[in-house]
């Protein structure tokens, strides 16, 4: 029965029914002896984060990492949480557990990356974006960001060769250096909505 309400959870939330979700893993949650405790409250943070209820999905993000720490993408989950909520100190901490448990965590490195432009701390954030690139070299925002970083800094020269990437790895045709001297004009660059919401689970 356990099993049945558990997938019957999971399912709802594929769904989009999040209400129905929700019961169902609390129905989990209020019985006794629970297999797989952790993972419960994990689904069950990732519906909240999927309704923009961030505080409760970090609580139950919290949850799930009590019972079993070493999961990679809870501590990613709640790592982005806390920068929907503009929390960049633990946003960072746990990111950074994140890529600890699991070094090749491409979307964990970008993050991190993203939170220190959004910081202004560039030269972080040059380091998070090459370690994202070092493991997938066509990831398009890396290159996009680290352009425009350069571009910011009038290092013309690296900013190029992040241009000449992304004409590499993108196939539209989309005129990147025009792109990313708008915006730079315009300090439009950093719509953190945008970029915090590219990338899910």
């Amino acid at each position: 029965m356990k099993n049945e309400l558990y997938g019957n959870a999971i399912e709802a939330h594929r769904k989009g029914k999040h209400e129905r979700a929700i019961m169902l893993f609390n129905k989990i949650l209020e019985g006794e002896n629970i297999e797989n405790e952790s993972i419960v409250y994990y689904n069950l943070a990732n519906v909240y984060a999927d309704l923009g209820e961030y505080k409760i999905a970090i609580s139950n993000y919290h949850k799930s990492i009590n019972g079993d720490d070493k999961v990679a993408s809870v501590w990613y989950n709640l790592g982005n949480a806390y920068l929907e909520i503009n929390d960049y100190e633990n946003a960072i901490k746990n990111l950074e557990k994140c890529v600890d448990l699991n070094s090749e965590y491409v979307k964990a490195w970008f993050n991190l990356g993203v939170i220190y432009v959004e910081l202004n701390e560039y030269e972080n954030a040059k380091l998070k974006f090459a370690e994202c690139l070092k493991l997938d070299n066509k990831f398009h925002f890396a290159h996009y960001n680290l352009a425009w970083i350069y571009a910011k800094e009038k290092n013309i020269d690296k900013m190029k060769i992040y241009l000449d990437n992304l004409v590499d790895v993108d196939q539209d045709d989309v005129d990147y250096e025009e792109l990313v001297y708008s915006e730079i004009i315009f300090e439009e660059f950093f719509d953190k909505n945008f970029f915090k919401s590219i990338f899910n689970r």
